[in-house]
């Protein structure tokens, strides 16, 4: 059986043998629309001011249990937080770049082994060296995947812990910055700081069934700020969906961001434990 390489050395391995001038990378779990590649041919032939084109999710995508719903709504939550359309980042289910641009960038980091961080990392050595990334909203490709609760916590969990090593690997050197969902961190504070009320929501709440109400007022007061905080996110799910899918869908969140905690915990262990940079 051949060995599983991981996706940054299959994309290079795609790059490397693709003799057009543009290479475009997409996930294998979205559905193209022909009019987003269209575009993208267009684009290149006419403009010389970007070097990378980044597409986009549609809203909702072709799965709508509750736990793909709340990772499809938090996507576009994030992503309607940028605020201009020059952005830092890319996110490898779809972007094109030219190969010229790619080659010279020196291709994604093949000791990245996993799909979490590859294209951040990759995104900030563009950015290092002066490339521009264009957010094209014409750009537009629609989810497939399903999610499963559990399936959605495992994924946030390796994608935590791949991002918080990538943060850690690039300490204070450069000026490219780490992104999350495309956005800088200054711009999902609201989000970081909800990956840390979460634990503590649910230790204080387990301690109320045995310490009584002191715990029990933390921990309503913690679900209370998480609320709050991710009121911007619920909004969104009001104004498509109804009441009781954007509390499921915040519900869910609320466990996602324990186990962002988890998994920026176990990086933090691995890291300076364990010695693994990777």
């Amino acid at each position: 059986m051949a060995e599983n390489s991981g996706p940054a050395a299959s994309r290079n391995a795609g790059a490397g043998n693709s003799t057009g001038e543009v290479l475009v990378f997409i996930d294998s779990d979205v559905l193209v629309f022909p009019e987003s590649m269209r575009f993208v041919s267009e684009y290149f032939e006419e403009n010389n001011n970007f070097h990378v084109l980044q597409g986009v999710y549609t809203m909702e995508g072709e799965q709508s249990n509750l736990p793909t719903l709340a990772r499809e709504y938090f996507k576009f939550h994030k992503m309607s937080k940028l605020r201009h359309n020059e952005i830092s980042g890319i996110n490898s289910f779809c972007f094109a770049i030219r190969k010229e641009v790619f080659d010279k960038a020196g291709g994604f980091n093949e000791k990245i082994k996993t799909a979490a961080s590859e294209d951040t990392d990759f995104a900030m050595r563009l950015a290092g060296k002066g490339y521009k990334i264009l957010l094209e909203k014409k750009m537009k490709v629609s989810h497939l995947k399903r999610y499963s609760f559990s399936g959605l916590l495992g994924s946030d969990f390796y994608k935590s812990k791949a991002k918080m090593k990538l943060i850690l690997r690039r300490g204070n050197k450069g000026k490219a910055p780490v992104t999350i969902s495309l956005n800088r961190l200054g711009d999902v504070m609201p989000e970081i700081i909800s990956v840390f009320v979460s634990p503590f929501f649910f230790l204080t709440f387990i301690l109320s069934f045995f310490y009584g109400k002191l715990p029990a007022v933390i921990s309503f007061s913690a679900a209370a700020l998480f609320a709050l905080l991710n009121r911007g996110y619920f909004r969104i799910i009001l104004e498509n969906k109804n009441f009781n899918t954007a509390c499921g869908c915040l519900l869910v969140f609320l466990f996602e961001s324990l186990f962002y905690f988890f998994g920026a915990a176990s990086a933090l262990f691995d890291y300076y434990v364990l010695r693994k940079k990777y």
